[in-house]
């Protein structure tokens, strides 16, 4: 899923930018999210097929039905950024997002394809898809490793393998917060 920003403001555009990344979006010539600031620039005309839109406004009240056309979801700027997931997560199924499907044994099914995990890579990706909710800290990490990742960097290898395997299709689905731990950020429904 690729993702074209349309803001002024680079403070704005880098965080919306990082959010969508840490989403699953990724920056390509041909974007199925466009974020666009209505105050700024005029609402796109004749929406792609297969690209959907998320207007910024300052008013969202001073648009005419004509600027609302083909908006499927509608910031009131300045917004959170827990307002940008909510309305990530409403527009979401309608992007069509590649899931990762747990299968028997070590296998996954992500994006059409099966992808086949070590035992230990598969404790890590159930600890962190079972936890998605939050964040998983190093010392849970360790334990689901065994008595050999207690005082190695034993979790930092494995995780590395298992961000490997799976970002062949270029998207991030594990985030590590340096020190803490890490969380499994693909949407839950």
């Amino acid at each position: 899923m690729s993702i074209l920003i349309q803001v002024t403001d680079p403070v704005l555009a880098r965080m919306l930018l990082l959010e969508a990344k840490r989403q699953g979006f990724r920056e390509e010539d041909t974007p199925s999210l466009h974020i666009i600031d209505l105050d700024r620039f005029p609402p796109p005309t004749g929406a792609k097929q297969g690209v959907t839109v998320i207007g910024l406004s300052a008013d969202p009240t001073s648009l005419s039905p004509a600027e609302r056309t083909g908006v499927a979801g509608l910031l009131t700027l300045p917004f959170s950024v827990r307002e940008f997931e909510a309305v990530l997560r409403c527009i979401r199924p309608s992007l069509h997002v590649d899931r990762v499907i747990p299968i028997d044994g070590n296998r996954l099914m992500l994006g059409g394809r099966t992808i086949t995990l070590s035992a230990t890579e598969r404790r890590l990706f159930d600890l962190l898809y079972e936890n998605r909710h939050r964040l998983v800290t190093e010392s849970e990490l360790r334990a689901a490793l065994g008595e050999s990742a207690m005082h190695t960097n034993t979790p930092a290898v494995y995780l590395y393998r298992l961000r490997k395997k799976l970002c062949a299709d270029g998207v991030s689905r594990i985030r590590t917060v340096r020190g803490k731990g890490c969380q499994w950020i693909e949407e839950s429904r």
